[in-house]
């Protein structure tokens, strides 16, 4: 059982009040939304739903449980946001080394836009009419993690 999945159901149950609305909700069958809620409960060591026939309510663990399960999983869904849109906006140290004139006239124009429109980048511009040594003038070689180059302006 995958405890953050077997929490989703549970707190999917206790919104909806119904085990088979949960699974509808959910995805799955009414089965695996009892045997999850079951599951969840022998490893807990507490009742967290009371059944009968006609409705449930939720236990006194079970409503402390909903709660911090509830916000857990909100918490898990906002990183998970954010790591994404980590992975999408482009950041980080760009360097860029290029002959004077080409950088006067076709690299230098294109700046403003591109760091406006790519706050989270820093640019380093290095014109030079001569061979630089990229180690020599700090110049890092491959990709952080989670930068993806951005699409040209």
């Amino acid at each position: 059982m995958d405890r953050l999945d077997a929490m989703a159901v549970f707190v999917r149950v206790a919104e909806t009040g119904s085990l088979s609305a949960a699974a509808r909700a959910v995805g799955v069958s009414l089965a695996s939304v009892s045997r999850n809620v079951a599951t969840l409960e022998a490893a807990l060591g507490v009742r967290l739903i009371n059944r009968t026939t006609r409705r449930l309510a939720l236990t006194d663990s079970g409503r402390l449980f909903y709660q911090r399960a509830k916000r857990i999983l909100d918490e898990v869904g906002e990183l998970e946001q954010a790591l994404s849109d980590r992975a999408t906006i482009p950041s980080g140290r760009l360097h860029i080394a290029a002959p004077s004139l080409l950088g006067r006239m076709h690299v230098s124009p294109l700046l403003p836009d591109f760091l406006a429109r790519y706050p989270e980048v820093a640019v380093d511009l290095t014109l030079a009419d001569h061979a630089l040594d990229m180690i020599e003038n700090g110049v890092a070689f491959g990709s952080s993690a989670g930068s993806q180059p951005p699409d040209a302006p």
